[in-house]
């Protein structure tokens, strides 16, 4: 267990280690392109968002234009990583883009059947739908959601609660835009009571996955931005090391978007 200062210690010492700078990149670039894709929504259909979530993308777009982020190497499928280390966790916001040959309509659509983890993360083994909500369009269902996702032997199994909530808005050049976030609640413990003898009770601290349609355009530019603390006893340092494992998510959801959605993809 060891005391949080050693711990902290570790934990900068591995964020400026030239091998773990291997997943970060260089130093001082920024996501300032993609914070881009958020900006523009018709003020009139925005308006629709509940206060909460026009919070939640204001915080994404504040995050993504601020400095600090890095550029590490692609990934698998032509997915482009970039990392910003966060004092305050002491963890990495991982964000990743690439460009999908679809419609934002498309991607609305499939977040809108659920269960989008459980289709596309290669560690999510089950996704279980707590309580949803219909609302109105251009808003979809909002959910109360639990995520199973396997660890290696000899770790617990982790368990993720989280509200999730969807929007296709249409933006003031003629294009479209698709938001989906998710993060843990602050009641989730009341909402979902953890089963410490099963899982270990991670936090979402944050996820997002929007996409950008130019007007006469088919093709989206893409970006996920996530973080996460899987708790337990794994450190921070190693949870930092294999943040870019995270892009394996957008890489499949592109590639069941670069032809139509097959039936056995679209889940529940």
């Amino acid at each position: 267990m060891g005391g949080g200062a050693s711990s902290k210690a570790q934990e900068e010492s591995a964020y400026n280690d030239p091998d773990a700078m291997s997943v970060a990149g260089s130093k001082g670039e920024t996501a300032s392109d993609l914070a881009e894709l958020l900006f523009g929504a018709d003020e009139s259909v925005s308006k629709t968002l509940t206060d909460e979530q026009q919070e939640q993308l204001s915080q994404v777009f504040a995050l993504l234009a601020q400095p600090g982020w890095k550029t590490g190497a692609a990934k698998k499928g032509g997915v482009f990583p970039r990392y910003m280390f966060n004092q305050e966790t002491r963890l990495y916001y991982a964000c990743f883009h690439c460009d999908v040959p679809a419609p934002a309509r498309d991607m609305f659509e499939d977040w809108n059947r659920g269960r989008a983890q459980e289709r596309y993360s290669e560690v999510c083994s089950e996704e279980i739908i707590l309580d949803e909500k219909e609302r109105p369009f251009p808003l979809g269902p909002e959910r109360l959601v639990r995520g199973i996702y396997k660890m290696p032997y000899p770790m617990q199994d982790r368990d993720f609660v989280w509200t999730e909530w969807s929007a296709l808005l249409p933006t003031q050049d003629g294009g479209s835009l698709y938001i989906s976030m998710a993060k843990s609640p602050k009641n989730e413990n009341e909402v979902c009571p953890p089963e410490p003898e099963r899982f270990t009770r991670a936090d979402l601290k944050l996820s997002a996955t929007f996409a950008r349609q130019a007007p006469g355009s088919e093709t989206c530019q893409m970006g996920f931005i996530c973080q996460g603390d899987i708790k337990g006893k794994m450190p921070k340092a190693l949870q930092n090391l294999l943040a870019g494992n995270a892009s394996t998510y957008l890489a499949k959801f592109r590639d069941a978007h670069s032809v139509s959605v097959p039936e056995t993809m679209q889940g529940g």
